[in-house]
């Protein structure tokens, strides 16, 4: 049974989530997203809401990045001509695997960092595609950007799933690294969104302890600014692989706190759509409600769900005073 103890559900889930699920073909190898849709990231253009997901499917079951549209964050339309953006040529970094994708926007660019897998060996890293529309990318020339550590350290198997923030004039990528057991979060800094440094003391995120929601795993950062904190979402993992949505905050954006009332968003009950997991999770704020688009998986699909709450991360930053 699920430890719903656990799950202090402080943002209330959409009664008719899921929003967006897998492929309509009931064979989920006919289907580019057949099986899995998941990993949603929501970016606002002319008005209109544009959602990047990933999707597993097809005959290989491979993982491809497409795109849903909205005009009232409630009912999505996929892209017809998804996946939007498709696994490498043969031979290229990321022949086998493309997924989770993030866009960050400046000026009249969009810049999507996704994680990219060759085929020969199963070892994720971080690229750069840039897109003037959100349908049409092109590589960077120079990918990956951000590759694996050593072997042995806290990053020497993958490095994935990011956020970037700007502080000033510098930018800021979150992203989770994996030592072969677990992910923790970690960072990297650029002046130019194409070369990055990392932080010489990561992670700066690290694993609960024992016995604790996410002592396996974290990863998905996404950040917001509340006054003079951030705010930092993530998925954790338990020791039975349950999939959670928790916060922690920083004065600085380097040294992190874990909320005292994790996790904030958790399973479903039962037989619910969202039942094993709850995870990978974008968060926009509309007006005065916070919005947490979220993957759900029911042990064989994941679709993607929606949980809200009115003021929800400035009532977090106001208990902590």
């Amino acid at each position: 049974m699920n430890n719903h103890s656990l799950d202090n559900q402080v943002f209330t889930k959409n009664s008719n989530n899921p929003l967006l699920s897998v492929g309509s073909l009931k064979i989920p190898f006919l289907s580019w997203d057949g099986l899995w849709v998941y990993h949603p990231n929501i970016t606002i253009k002319d008005g209109k809401y544009y959602m990047l997901y990933t999707g597993r499917g097809g005959l290989r079951l491979r993982h491809q990045i497409g795109l849903a549209m909205s005009d009232d964050l409630l009912t999505w339309k996929k892209y017809r001509q998804n996946p939007v953006f498709k696994i490498g040529s043969t031979g290229e970094w990321d022949d086998e695997f493309v997924a989770h994708g993030y866009v960050f926007a400046e000026g009249n660019k969009y810049y999507m960092y996704y994680s990219g897998c060759p085929s020969k060996i199963w070892r994720e890293e971080i690229g750069l595609a840039v897109s003037d529309n959100l349908i049409t990318w092109q590589r960077y020339e120079h990918n990956p950007i951000i590759q694996v550590g050593k072997a042995g350290t806290w990053e020497g198997n993958h490095v994935s799933r990011c956020y970037v923030l700007k502080i000033d004039d510098k930018y800021h990528i979150y992203y989770a690294g994996h030592d072969g057991s677990g992910e923790r979060i970690g960072l990297a800094t650029s002046e130019d969104l194409h070369t990055w440094i990392k932080y010489p003391v990561n992670p700066v995120l690290d694993l609960g302890s024992k016995g604790s929601w996410d002592e396996r795993s974290i990863s998905d950062p996404r950040i917001h600014k509340i006054g003079k904190m951030y705010v930092m979402q993530y998925s954790g993992y338990d020791a039975k692989g349950t999939g959670r949505i928790g916060f922690a905050y920083s004065g600085d954006a380097l040294n992190w706190k874990k909320f005292r009332d994790n996790p904030v968003i958790g399973v479903g009950d039962g037989m619910s759509w969202d039942r094993s997991e709850v995870c990978r999770g974008d968060i926009i704020k509309i007006k005065d409600e916070w919005l947490v688009f979220y993957s759900g998986f029911n042990s064989i699909n994941f679709g993607i769900g929606l949980a809200s709450g009115q003021n929800i991360l400035e009532n977090i930053i106001s208990n902590l005073k």
